[in-house]
């Protein structure tokens, strides 16, 4: 009878949109069966010898654009909370496994050089810092759960090894074009949503309705299995509690909000940003996989205190200690048990998302999201009441991924308020907002009074040299400062040298450009160290190029799709006409500093008079010769006279 008025309820529900609260007893069956669900395997750690470290090596370098795709991925949360340090080894392995999910070199390992004498890390620190790096990038799927260390005196190797499968670089190329497409079809159905608590709801339910929780080893054995990664869950459909995290991880992130993946022993969910509020999502635990229920809201946008209530399985593991954000408040999409209830509601004014309907951890909250009659989001009532409840306007959110960083020098508020790039007494310049350090801020900022600079974390940048990207362009900058009266070649780390006018990339550019290091050949703006072959420039003319780079000792003729061209010093000799030399392709005859390969006859030089055929130096032709009414004597290729 209880399956019967279930069911009844269900396809009310489905008519209707209401749905009758479900029994005590079901829920009860439904949070045990969830309970179930603890899939995640402990990370393998090992210390190997020497000679056992693969360093993945390249001479190519991470374009702008699959940097782009790939770090939108990335949450800031942890990176924004390492020492300069723990961020440039963290940089180093990002970087490698971007490389190795676009191109099909093999590779055993991504593997990054520190100092410990400088860190001093013990090997569980080691440990962790790999640990947190994969939870982190769940999108580069061809990390496996096991990696290394390898020391020799104060210098180590740490490394995160590929799954044995995808170190053939063919194999894992292909796996990337699968799993890039899903990522991208479920990305437009995320992005086509415009609340934040909309998107949260649409990645947890593409999650659930494309998964089936379950086990999946890999053909590597050893412990080592698939549903540790991303991979199981996009392309297999199949996977554990990792492989749902890692996926809701990845997905909102790129949807921008930020989100990160935690454990616990045994048991791995996510904390994400709704509208400024951190809040607990376990989608593996909600995808109840019944043909009545597939989908429960009973671990959705919860507080640290109801995830753990009645298990164990949401005590985080001591990893995550002083990293992860407080959970403090519970939204109301679940609050009657298992159906959805959206957070939102709205007045005359105001729409306003409940960023509280858990009278028991903290007072009914509601923060307005959008205005409805023009007024300003602060000039919002202290206290709302909608369906018999009354709400407390919330406290501003942060709409940050991280705390915010206090300010240096705070002062009362007398209505003059901090705004733009400032100086604080501990020498660093901040930007603010309203006093307060904006410490989510990271790109290129103007200030009236001082300028262009790079922001990185809220504080100028003054170590920062490179290129930087705003919505107007690419900008060269130094020492934390936009060069805009900088014209010439620029380099950048981690997307290369490019050609600069007025500190800006210029991307319309192809000619040559000389530095201290020689004359470049640049197109479309960058310069092209993988081209060998002749290069026109409008203003400098013809020139042989090698990896990019005139070469002025070149002596010998060229091939281009116009022909063989003769070259002296680096320059096509477009004034030459007469024999030309070249030590690999021999003796020919050039006119306006291209071979003639129609012409047959003689031709002199300082050496004598030579036979030439089909524009070539016959040297192999003894014999007689018709030019010009007269009959000549050939021996060798040469005139005799």
């Amino acid at each position: 009878m209880k399956q019967l008025i279930l069911m009844a309820a269900i396809v009310m529900a489905a008519v209707s949109g209401y749905r009758e609260p479900v029994s005590a007893e079901t829920v009860d069956e439904i949070i045990s069966n969830a309970e179930e669900k603890t899939g995640l395997r402990r990370p393998v750690f090992e210390e190997v010898e020497l000679d056992e470290v693969e360093t993945y090596s390249t001479n190519k370098k991470v374009s702008r654009q699959d940097s782009e795709y790939w770090k939108k991925f990335d949450s800031a949360y942890i990176y924004n909370q390492l020492s300069s340090t723990e961020k440039a080894i963290w940089d180093d392995l990002e970087n490698q496994c971007i490389m190795l999910a676009v191109c099909t070199d093999d590779a055993e390992s991504v593997t990054a050089t520190i100092d410990n004498g400088k860190l001093g890390w013990t090997s569980d620190q080691m440990f962790n810092f790999l640990t947190l790096f994969r939870y982190e990038h769940p999108q580069y799927w061809f990390l496996s759960n096991y990696s290394t260390y390898a020391s020799v005196g104060n210098t180590c190797y740490v490394s995160c090894t590929l799954y044995q499968k995808f170190q053939n670089g063919t194999a894992r190329k292909a796996v990337t074009d699968q799993f890039t497409q899903k990522v991208d079809g479920w990305m437009n159905q995320i992005n086509a949503c415009t609340l934040d608590e909309e998107k949260v709801k649409k990645i947890h339910d593409i999650i659930a309705q494309n998964t089936t929780y379950g086990e999946v080893e890999t053909p590597d054995g050893g412990g080592i299995s698939y549903d540790q990664s991303t991979y199981s869950m996009v392309c297999m459909g199949k996977t554990v509690c990792a492989g749902y995290a890692g996926t809701f991880h990845m997905l909102a992130n790129a949807a921008g909000l930020p989100t990160i993946m935690v454990t616990s022993t045994s048991h791995a969910w996510n904390d994400v940003l709704v509208h400024g509020y951190w809040y607990g999502v376990d989608v593996t635990w909600d995808d109840n996989e019944t043909a009545s229920l597939p989908i429960v809201y009973l671990y959705y946008d919860k507080s640290n205190a109801t995830l753990k209530d009645g298990n164990s399985a949401h005590v985080l593991e001591s990893i995550w200690n002083s990293y992860v954000p407080a959970l403090k408040y519970d939204s109301p999409a679940s609050s009657n048990g298992y159906s959805y209830q959206s957070p939102y509601f709205t007045t005359t004014d105001y729409k306003y998302f409940i960023v509280n309907a858990n009278s028991s951890r903290d007072s009914l909250k509601a923060y307005p999201v959008e205005s409805r009659s023009g007024a300003t989001i602060s000039a919002a009532p202290a206290r709302v009441t909608y369906n018999g409840k009354t709400y407390k306007k919330a406290e501003n959110p942060i709409n940050i991924s991280t705390t915010p960083t206090p300010d240096p020098d705070p002062v009362p508020d007398t209505g003059t308020r901090k705004n733009g790039l400032v100086q604080a007494s501990d020498g660093n310049w901040y930007l603010y907002n309203n006093n307060q350090v904006q410490s989510s801020y990271t790109g290129l900022y103007c200030d009236a009074n001082v300028g262009w600079w790079y922001v990185k974390n809220g504080a100028v940048n003054f170590d920062y040299n490179g290129l930087i990207q705003n919505e107007a362009g690419w900008w060269c900058v130094a020492g934390g400062r936009v060069c805009f009266d900088y014209t010439g070649l620029w380099s950048d780390p981690y997307v290369g040298w490019w050609y600069v006018e007025n500190g800006a990339v210029n991307f319309n550019y192809n000619g040559l450009i000389q530095n201290d290091s020689g004359w470049w050949c640049v197109a479309g703006g960058r310069v092209c160290f993988d081209y060998t072959g002749l290069w026109s420039d409008p203003y400098v003319g013809w020139w042989y190029v090698e990896n990019g780079s005139i070469n002025f000792n070149y002596n010998g003729l060229i091939q281009n799709d116009s022909g063989w061209w003769c070259v002296a010093g680096g320059r096509v000799c477009f004034g030459y006409t007469g024999l030309w030399s070249d030590p690999y392709v021999g003796w020919w005859y050039v006119e306006n500093g291209s071979i003639n390969f129609g012409y047959t006859g003689l031709v002199q030089n300082e050496a004598g008079w030579w036979y030439v055929v089909n524009g070539q130096l016959d040297f192999g032709y003894t014999g007689t010769v018709n030019w010009n009414g007269a009959t000549y004597r050939v021996i060798n290729g040469n005139v005799v006279f």
